[in-house]
């Protein structure tokens, strides 16, 4: 427990410095390394919370003197509190900050002040206060439009990535690369709300002319973590894009599934071959490929219909494209 302390304060110190970098820049480099980062201070803020809720408002203070500023410069990130779970997290460590039977001024001040906070993160899209008055106008509340917005914003982006890929090599109508890697970059905080999926699977099957790939590599991760999760549902053509574009995304879904059927049951042969059908590998090594890719080639030929036989050793390979990728380089 003394060592748990130790390392959570000295977290602390470290999300407190990156929080405050990111608070007073706004470069492109500022926003990557944010993006970078959402996983992991994700994961900090849950123990946070954990600590949190064990602790009265005085105690947390006393151990966590600039809790507030932390959390106030992590509610005011728009990547923070469009990743996953993150916005959740954040309202329950407020929540514990909160003094139910308020002794002085101080901790009325800081009732108030957590309220506020929590209403600013809870209206999650603001607008101008014309677009407001005329919504209203319309008679419509801000529950009513905000999803209709943003679904609207994604299908007009995958609408205009696919005239992009149209458009070939039509230069004048197609999307500029910094463009594409702009959309992919801001696309990695906000890849597991459903109403980003089409964003994000016309962003895969969009293919440019470029010599080296466009999209951040952050964005393959995150797709291919979430798909790996079962946090997003892509169709097997946006999934093999992926595949295809990020060769360490698939190295990554195939050491997964190599890691489910270890240590799964040896004589459990139909639980086996529902891992394999979960993975998809199977189903990508016999898709056709978009054009400009050679295919996936018999990746499943990794996978083997031999089962329970023992395990590939590390001098196996599979084969990508044609091309050998052994297994010591997944493994």
């Amino acid at each position: 427990m003394a060592q748990d302390s130790v390392d959570l304060s000295c977290d602390y110190q470290f999300w407190m410095q990156k929080l405050s970098v990111w608070d007073q820049a706004s470069t492109l480099e500022t926003q990557q390394d944010t993006c970078v980062h959402l996983a992991r201070f994700q994961e900090f803020l849950r123990k946070m919370y954990e600590a949190l809720k064990e602790m009265d408002s005085n105690t947390i203070f006393e151990r966590f003197p600039t809790i507030d500023q932390l959390l106030a410069k992590a509610c005011w990130n728009p990547f923070i509190l469009a990743y996953d779970e993150s916005q959740k997290i954040l309202i329950w460590c407020l929540c514990c900050l909160i003094n139910k039977e308020p002794q002085n001024s101080r901790q009325s001040k800081l009732n108030s002040w957590v309220q506020g906070v929590l209403s600013h993160i809870l209206s999650a899209l603001r607008f101008d206060k014309e677009v407001a008055l005329f919504t209203q106008g319309l008679g419509y509340a801000p529950i009513d439009y905000y999803p209709g917005l943003l679904k609207n914003m994604v299908l007009s982006l995958a609408s205009e990535l696919r005239e992009n890929h149209l458009n070939g090599f039509n230069t004048q109508r197609r999307m500029t690369p910094e463009r594409l890697a702009s959309l992919s970059r801001v696309c990695v905080p906000l890849i597991t709300l459903p109403d980003v999926d089409p964003l994000v699977e016309a962003l895969l099957v969009c293919h440019g002319h470029e010599p080296q790939e466009i999209l951040q590599p952050e964005f393959f991760e995150a797709v291919n973590e979430a798909i790996l999760l079962k946090k997003i549902s892509l169709p097997m053509s946006a999934v093999v894009c992926l595949w295809l574009r990020h060769l360490p995304s698939l190295e990554k879904a195939m050491l997964h599934l190599l890691e489910k059927l270890i240590s799964s049951e040896r004589n459990c042969l139909r639980r086996i071959e529902c891992f394999i059908k979960d993975s998809s590998l199977d189903c990508a090594s016999g898709n056709s490929s978009p054009r400009g890719h050679p295919p996936l080639g018999p990746v499943s030929g990794t996978l083997g219909s031999q089962w329970p036989s023992p395990p590939p050793t590390r001098q196996s390979s599979s084969f990508v494209g044609g091309s050998s990728v052994g297994l010591e380089h997944i493994l």
